[in-house]
């Protein structure tokens, strides 16, 4: 574990295809696999993020974020700084490529932030990446 990682992806698996599962960790700062868990219960995972008091964010698959208490989170919400980010760098002539590369998101994001007219019109959104600012 990287006693600087902060922000935390956590994953399932399968160890044997429909019998044993178990979760991976991973540290989100640098993409690699922190530590596999040895099953999916709320109880290890807790465990774990107890004796890892550093680790602030914790972003689960397709599912939301959970606080460090295992304890889910709503999703994030529409960031009015990022749509004015990209809004302002639409309109100095970058390509959605070209703003995509630069702010670390994906393209299909940077196209819902293009064709919105508001942050109204994003509704709720799942995070664009844990620990970006």
């Amino acid at each position: 574990m990287n006693p600087k990682c902060r922000y935390l992806g956590v994953d399932e698996f399968a160890v044997r295809r429909g019998r044993t599962h178990a979760t991976i960790l991973v540290d989100t700062n640098t993409h690699r696999p922190s530590d596999p868990l040895a099953d999916r219960t709320a109880h290890t995972s807790a465990a774990w993020l107890r004796e890892h008091p550093e680790v602030r964010i914790v972003c689960r698959d397709r599912a939301g974020v959970i606080d460090v208490h295992g304890r889910p989170r709503p999703l994030a919400a529409p960031r009015p700084e990022r749509y004015q980010q990209i809004h302002e760098r639409i309109e100095r002539g970058d390509s959605l490529r070209a703003i995509a590369r630069e702010l670390h998101i994906s393209r299909g994001t940077i196209l819902r932030f293009a064709r919105a007219t508001n942050t109204e019109q994003l509704g709720a959104v799942r995070p664009i990446m844990c620990g970006a600012g």
